[in-house]
């Protein structure tokens, strides 16, 4: 575990989480980890901050892996398509990662409340999702994990517009 948090440590902002940002609400939930939205101090910008829970990294190496894997990729990543990570940050109990916030939910949300797309609405989500793909495997990442409840929707009302997140499973290829 020590090692770990070295390295943890090598990543991350060694500061209060809070003083930075206010926390507005939960909005989302997984097996390892809370999503808040939340407002930055300094900018004033809403941002999303997924928040893990250091007892559940420690109890498999494979979850501090994935941490890694995550920071490591979205750090150097950049693109319209994918989320962006701002910051890292680590207090006694959490690791809490700051990336964009985009507000129109999980594309399994969507496909489940719109039941279905038009043609041309479905041709442009597929240009765009492969537009994001081809500048990932350029640049050496692969996701291993695309799947609806990985791509958030940036808005309530547009259905071509989203961001790739959650590469935990990610790794770099050459």
């Amino acid at each position: 575990m020590d090692a770990w948090l070295d390295i943890i440590n090598a990543k991350g902002v060694l500061t209060e989480v809070r003083e930075d940002y206010e926390f507005i609400r939960e909005i989302g939930s997984g097996n390892y980890a809370k999503v808040y939205l939340v407002r930055c101090h300094e900018d004033g910008l809403n941002y999303a901050i997924k928040s893990i829970s250091k007892e559940t990294i420690s109890k498999n190496a494979r979850n501090f892996t994935a941490l890694i894997n995550e920071i490591d990729v979205m750090r150097y990543v950049r693109h319209p398509c994918v989320l962006s990570i701002e910051r890292v940050y680590e207090d006694v109990e959490h690791i809490h990662l700051v990336i964009d916030y985009v507000s129109g939910g999980e594309l399994f949300t969507r496909i489940i409340k719109r039941g279905k797309f038009s043609e041309k609405t479905a041709a442009l989500f597929a240009q765009n999702l492969l537009v994001a793909l081809d500048y990932l495997h350029s640049n050496g990442v692969v996701h291993r994990d695309l799947k609806p409840e990985n791509i958030i929707m940036t808005s309530q009302t547009e259905d071509t517009e989203f961001r790739i997140a959650d590469f935990g499973l990610a790794t770099f290829v050459e």
